[in-house]
């Protein structure tokens, strides 16, 4: 098909030798008028348009100024043929948005030369736009196709957290419980090795968890009130067991000018720490692992904020060292010093790269110190605000339990269900259990509950669901303002907030600790009593 020329022009000489010079090769059409051109460009979308300037209604100039202002006829080429030959006149007709200018007398010739190379220009130019168009297309379905993967993965990686959450908490929990009876020494010992097999897979899950939140930009952090001797005392007694167990020497000193109580994330704290202590102990045969905790000294005027603190952690071993061609590359996902088939301790990769992210989420950095056969000294500093006094787990249960001691437990799994009422029963409360939100509620209407420890997926009605109705009852069946604890095996980012927004008073995310999840409960009933 022929490319269509539009001749704007009102001498009749003039479009009679436009017309002859151009219609065996193209479709012509003519205008003699400002208004009519624009009709007919506008009609017509014509791929190249002869525009003659000196016109009775609108002049070219102004007819040009409005093609290139309507989107319809933007993009059509725009030649001006004129008699006026000044440099300024063509100057303003190529600002105006023209493509070329020609002046008469009218040189057939020249036209044929000019329309040729620029109707050319268009094609390629039109051909360009349609392969930017398709590819942009293919593109965009490729996003939305990676975008749905992501959202698939997303919500695989949340029901395997959730699905090896639960059992992992029952199997913690009930090991722990187990520990504190009579038990003969090999018993104990078997116990032991079962309770660090099911860490070590706890601690691999949540790695996997982070790596996968680092990738999509979904890391969470609480910014909660803690204490930070506190807090560490269970972890460190724990490793303190794990050292002695391979005849390691461990010290731990905290300096005493490190602040009691801070804010933020105890736990993702915790995490760092003992990923470093993990791989001291992993990588030292014989001799020591101490760790310390100290105020990292700041220049003048680098911390404008007399309330925010920078601590330094340190964790040095007498292990084998790493190369120091290696030490640039340990902070990469996946890197590990020896990956060989025949290697003789396990691992990811990812725990330090996990570990630098965490680090500078928390305002800090981390770096290594090491000597091939020698030992290793990790660093880092994360910067956090002091806050109020922490009141100790204990002296809050005690003050809670002579208040109040009714819990509800709604939880769907079994184990988990049992292992809670042992817990609480064993710390003095009275305890009530429910397999999901329907059946919580109806609970609520038998007996009342001073607080309720809420799963958050359970079938018939999940716990969400279930605290919405509490906080929203008209009826007078318990009080609306009962303090409610999610308990969750997810762990994605925002899921805090959201149980916050659905009326719920905290969160805990499985498997936990004893004494975290009573301290929780004591706080909550401080607060609820007062």
């Amino acid at each position: 098909m022929k490319q269509r020329v539009l001749i704007v022009d009102d001498s009749p000489s003039a479009l009679k030798i436009l017309n002859d010079a151009l219609r065996h090769d193209y479709q012509i059409s003519a205008a003699t008028s400002g208004a009519e051109a624009l009709a007919l460009a506008a009609s017509q979308s014509p791929d190249l348009i002869l525009l003659d300037i000196k016109m009775p209604d609108l002049d070219g100039y102004e007819v040009c100024r409005r093609l290139k202002q309507a989107e319809a006829t933007r993009d059509i080429p725009v030649l001006f043929v004129t008699i006026l030959g000044e440099i300024e006149d063509e100057t303003k007709g190529l600002a105006l948005g023209a493509v070329d200018y020609i002046t008469k007398p009218i040189s057939p010739a020249i036209v044929q030369a000019r329309v040729r190379n620029h109707i050319r220009l268009k094609m390629h130019q039109d051909h360009l736009e349609e392969m930017v168009r398709e590819r942009t297309r293919e593109l965009t379905e490729a996003r939305a196709q990676a975008e749905r993967a992501n959202r698939l993965k997303d919500e695989f990686i949340v029901n395997i957290s959730h699905e090896i959450r639960s059992p992992l908490n029952a199997i913690l929990g009930m090991t722990d419980l187990l520990r504190e009876t009579e038990l003969e020494p090999k018993q104990q010992e078997y116990l032991r090795m079962a309770a660090d097999s099911a860490t070590q897979l706890l601690g691999l899950l949540t790695d996997l968890l982070d790596f996968s939140n680092i990738e999509t930009g979904k890391l969470d952090f609480e910014k909660i009130d803690f204490n930070l001797r506190q807090s560490f005392e269970p972890m460190l007694a724990a490793f303190a067991g794990r050292a002695e167990q391979k005849s390691l020497h461990f010290k731990c000193q905290v300096e005493p000018e490190v602040p009691e109580s801070l804010q933020g994330d105890p736990d993702r704290l915790r995490q760092l720490v003992n990923n470093l202590l993990n791989n001291a102990l992993k990588f030292t045969p014989h001799g020591s692992i101490e760790l310390r905790c100290a105020l990292e000294k700041e220049e003048p005027g680098e911390n404008d904020s007399p309330d925010l603190v920078t601590l330094k952690f340190s964790v040095q071993d007498t292990g084998i060292g790493i190369p120091p061609e290696q030490q640039k590359h340990i902070f990469e996902h996946f890197y590990q010093v020896d990956g060989s088939l025949t290697r003789s301790r396990g691992g990811t990769g990812m725990g330090l790269a996990i570990n630098q992210k965490l680090v500078e989420r928390m305002g800090g950095r981390i770096w290594v110190e090491s000597e091939p056969g020698r030992g290793s000294c990790f660093h880092f500093t994360v910067r956090l605000p002091r806050s109020l006094p922490v009141t100790t787990a204990e002296s809050k249960t005690a003050a809670a339990s002579e208040k109040t001691r009714r819990i509800l437990v709604v939880e769907d799994n079994q184990a988990n269900r049992r292992l809670l009422q042992l817990v609480l029963e064993n710390n003095g409360f009275q305890v009530a259990t429910a397999e999901n939100g329907a059946l919580a509620l109806e609970v609520l209407r038998q007996t009342p509950a001073d607080l309720i420890l809420m799963d958050i997926q359970m079938p018939e009605m999940d716990g969400l669901t279930a605290t919405q109705k509490i906080r929203q009852t008209t009826d007078k069946d318990w009080a609306t303002d009962i303090p409610i604890i999610a308990l969750t095996a997810h762990a994605r980012l925002g899921d805090r907030q959201k149980y916050l927004d659905a009326g719920m008073n905290d969160y805990l995310g499985k498997p936990f600790r004893f004494n975290t999840l009573l301290e929780k409960i004591s706080r909550l009933l401080t607060q609820h009593a007062a």
